[in-house]
């Protein structure tokens, strides 16, 4: 179903977006529609646009549409500046991928708002830790370390044991960050903790060059590509020469790329070991080895996750 008119062509879109600044996502949304009815995207964008179902009729992208407007106002700011009338397309591509890891983020936050799923997952810590994780960072400089999307605190709680000294933990959920610190405190042990809300694609608050060590667990699993690669960008800034993490992540990717995570098997994301590969040599991190998650793991399918340990040179 069309919700514009037939005077709506895309260059006159791009006139009213570029006027309003691309204050509007309902705008992005009506000229992404109209160039993908005229079939100006490629084939990979053309199957992001319609697993995502970004359009004007998309639940989800709609449902979250203001908050996507108000988080990405000076972005879209920027695109709206370098619209072209007569090949929109390459600007276009970027205001979708904002869009998508926007929607993106928003949807895995409402996802994990309660406490009942933490409590379940905390069960299965102890296996998951002697046998998929620890093996793997023992030798690792845990002195000043980040968790990313800690949850309630079960892996933070291994990561302290394991001799973490400064702990950064970092969330979507302000419900998570205060759960966390009502069970650790500002310090526990030996280790002190700090505690971070993020907006879900940034870390403006950890110092250049501050980390030795950066973890996630049982969370990336959902992230959308576009959010992993800002956040590997992100380690990378935030992470010393020599330094070391364990990021555990989809490769679901691998079977259906281009894909929503929130349609997936397990929510499992769009990414895979090889993207994996390719975005941490873009910003400069190196994958020091892999291993796939399936059945053996506890996993779904055979290959459905994998673990990354990746190192700063």
């Amino acid at each position: 179903m069309q919700f514009f008119s037939r005077k709506d062509t895309p260059g006159r879109l791009v006139s009213v977006i570029r006027k309003s600044d691309g204050r509007s996502v309902k705008d992005w949304l009506m000229l992404i529609q109209l160039l993908r009815d005229q079939g100006r995207f490629t084939p990979e964008i053309m199957s992001r646009i319609e697993s995502h179902e970004i359009g004007l009729a998309g639940h989800a992208v709609n449902h979250f549409a203001n908050e996507i407007s108000d988080a990405s106002a000076s972005e879209f700011r920027a695109l709206a500046s370098q619209l072209s009338q007569k090949h929109p397309e390459d600007v276009v591509t970027k205001a979708l991928d904002l869009i998508i890891k926007k929607k993106s983020i928003f949807q895995c936050r409402d996802a994990h708002t309660e406490g009942g799923y933490y409590a379940d997952a905390e069960l299965g810590m102890d296996w998951q830790w002697a046998n998929l994780i620890e093996p793997f960072i023992r030798e690792a400089d845990l002195s000043v370390a980040l968790e990313l999307a800690p949850g309630h605190g079960r892996n933070s709680a291994k990561l302290i044991q394991q001799g973490a000294s400064i702990l950064h933990l970092v969330d979507v959920n302000q419900t998570c960050i205060d759960a966390c610190r009502e069970r650790f405190g500002a310090r526990t042990g030996d280790c002190q903790l700090h505690y971070h809300v993020t907006g879900g694609d940034s870390l403006p608050f950890i110092a250049d060059a501050s980390l030795t060590f950066v973890y996630s667990f049982d969370s990336m699993v959902h992230f959308d590509r576009s959010i992993m690669l800002a956040y590997l960008r992100e380690f990378s800034r935030a992470m010393k020469s020599g330094a070391t993490g364990y990021i555990h992540h989809s490769n679901y990717g691998a079977v259906k790329p281009n894909s929503d995570w929130a349609k997936n098997i397990g929510n499992r994301s769009d990414m895979s070991a090889a993207l994996f590969r390719d975005y941490c040599t873009e910003v400069g991190l190196e994958v020091t080895d892999q291993r796939l998650h399936g059945r053996a793991e506890q996993r779904g399918i055979d290959g459905l996750d994998c673990a990354s340990l990746i190192r700063k040179p």
